[in-house]
C-alpha cells in the first residue's frame, strides 16, 4: 500500500469513527404511559409510619438526574405523606429501573432497597449506567407508594436548551399560585412549540426552576398538559434555595448550571425571565449571547445584557433555522 493510500485509509477510518459517535442521543421527547411496576411488599419497620402514611396521601419525590456516561449514577427521593408533608424515616424503598429507550418500552428491573433517613430521603448507588434514557421508581415497601423520575446519561458533548418555568414559560411568577389552587397556569403563547422544535431537532430539553422540591409533581404534570416536550426537570432540595433573590434561587441555578455542563451538557440556548436568571446563566459560563430573556432583561453586573425575548410565537422562525443535531 502506498503511502498516499495509507493516509486515505486513515482519514476514512476517522471520519467513520466520528460518525459513530452521536451529536446526541434520541432522547424521549413525550412521556410513555409506563405503569409503575409492582414491588415486594413486608411490614413497616417501625409502627409509628403506618400513622405516618394514614396523615393523607403521598407526596414522595423522585429526582431527575443528568450523568456522564462512565460515571456513577445516584438516585435520589423524598417520601413524605399529608399535607403536612410528614417524612417517613427509616422504612424501605425498592429501586427498579427501565432502559427501554425513547421507544418508550416498559421493562423494570428490580436493583435493591434502601432505607430512608430521618429527614424521609433516600438515595441508592445504580451504578455505571449505559448511555441514553433510564426510568426509575422508588416505591415504599410498606404501603406500595411510588414516586418516578428519569436518568439521561450523556454519551458525550451533549447540545442542550435550558428553560425556567415560572414567567419565562407561565406567563408571570405568579402563575405558581394558580397551579396550587388547581386552576392551572397559564402558559405563553407559542412556548410548547418553541421547546418542541428544539427536541425535534435532537437538542435535550431541560427544565431548571426555583420551585421547591414538593411541587416536582405538579409542575411536570403542567409540562405534560401544555404538551412542553419530556426532558429532566431540576427543582431546589432545600427550601431556601427557591427564595427569589441571587443569594437563594440565583445562587442554587448557578450551581446546577455548573454541574450540568460538567457532566457534558452543552448549552446552546438559555431561557429565562428574572435578573437572577441573567446572573446565573452568565456566572456558570453560558455567554449572554446564548441567553433569551423573555421581557426587557435586566443587566447582571459587568455581564453583556442578553437577547430580549418579546414572545415566543414570532421567535419560532429563529428555532427553525438552527441546525439539527441527530
Amino acid at each position: 500500500m502506498t503511502r498516499t493510500a495509507s493516509i486515505l485509509l486513515l482519514l476514512l477510518l476517522a471520519c467513520g469513527r466520528e460518525r459513530a459517535t452521536p451529536a446526541a442521543a434520541a432522547w424521549p421527547t413525550a412521556r410513555s404511559a409506563c405503569a409503575a411496576p409492582t414491588g415486594p411488599r413486608h411490614d413497616w419497620r417501625h409502627r409509628r409510619s403506618e400513622l405516618v402514611a394514614r396523615l393523607g396521601d403521598a407526596h414522595h419525590v423522585a429526582s431527575d438526574a443528568i450523568v456522564a456516561a462512565g460515571a456513577t449514577t445516584e438516585l435520589h427521593g423524598k417520601v413524605a405523606y399529608g399535607k403536612i408533608s410528614k417524612d417517613l424515616e427509616e422504612e424501605d424503598v425498592v429501586v427498579f429501573l427501565s432502559s427501554a429507550g425513547p421507544r418508550g418500552d416498559c421493562a423494570p428491573r428490580q436493583l435493591g432497597t434502601a432505607t430512608t433517613n430521618d429527614d424521609g430521603r433516600v438515595s441508592f448507588d445504580a451504578g455505571k449506567l449505559a448511555a441514553g434514557f433510564h426510568r426509575y421508581w422508588l416505591i415504599v415497601a410498606g404501603d406500595g407508594t411510588t414516586a418516578e423520575a428519569g436518568v439521561w446519561v450523556l454519551p458525550g458533548p451533549t447540545p442542550a436548551v435550558i428553560f425556567d418555568v415560572d414567567g419565562t414559560l407561565t406567563t408571570s411568577d405568579g402563575e405558581l399560585f394558580d397551579d396550587l389552587i388547581g386552576s392551572g397556569a397559564a402558559a405563553f403563547d407559542g412556548a410548547a412549540a418553541v421547546a418542541q422544535r428544539w427536541a425535534d431537532k435532537g437538542y435535550l430539553i431541560v427544565y431548571v426552576t426555583g420551585r421547591p422540591y414538593p411541587l416536582r409533581a405538579l409542575t411536570r404534570r403542567w409540562l405534560d398538559a401544555g404538551g412542553f416536550p419530556d426532558g429532566p426537570l431540576f427543582t431546589p432540595e432545600r427550601l431556601r434555595d427557591g427564595v427569589p433573590t441571587r443569594d437563594g434561587v440565583g445562587a442554587y441555578k448557578r450551581e446546577a448550571f455548573t454541574t450540568l455542563q460538567a457532566s457534558g451538557l452543552r448549552v446552546v440556548r438559555a431561557y429565562g425571565n428574572a435578573a437572577t436568571d441573567v446572573c446565573a446563566y452568565a456566572q456558570a459560563g453560558i455567554p449572554p449571547a446564548l441567553t433569551y430573556i423573555i421581557g426587557t432583561p435586566t443587566p447582571c453586573d459587568a455581564f453583556t445584557v442578553p437577547h430580549a425575548l418579546a414572545g415566543y410565537v414570532d421567535h419560532l422562525a429563529d428555532v427553525e433555522r438552527q441546525p439539527t443535531v441527530r
